[in-house]
């Protein structure tokens, strides 16, 4: 049992440790590309940007927790920069330049992008960036 509850407390400080480290990646110029995921927890949207310099692509992500129409809380994750010759072939149809986000019919309510931000969905890709990054500290 004593056993278990070290490995339980080794994993959750890696955890930790990783995720700090993940914090303070630098974020790389570049083409800034929206994602987005249908609701499916009551009070939590998931969106977030992919960020694409040449062959080289970065992905940040954010968890938006809500109630009673307001963001309670903001996480974020971001990924290393990663380098790969195919990385158009990860921009497929789920990820959308400023002018596609704002005309194509989005998984998450207007009124959510809203609470984050007033003008929010007459935002460039950057400016909605760097809202979300702002809210999440």
């Amino acid at each position: 049992m004593k056993t278990l509850i070290f490995i339980l407390l080794f994993m959750l400080t890696s955890y930790n440790k990783a995720d700090g480290q993940l914090s303070q990646t630098p974020i790389i110029d570049g083409d800034i590309y929206i994602y987005e995921f249908a609701i499916k927890r009551p009070g939590r949207a998931n969106l977030g940007f992919i960020i694409v310099d040449r062959d080289s692509y970065q992905d940040i992500s954010f968890d938006v927790y809500f109630s009673k129409g307001k963001i309670s809380k903001v996480n974020r994750t971001i990924s290393p920069v990663y380098s790969d010759n195919n990385v158009a072939d990860k921009l497929g149809n789920f990820y959308y330049s400023s002018d596609d986000f704002i005309k194509k019919r989005r998984l998450i309510p207007d009124n959510i992008y809203k609470m984050i931000y007033s003008s929010f969905l007459e935002m460039t890709n950057k400016e909605r960036l760097k809202i979300l990054n702002k809210l999440s500290k």
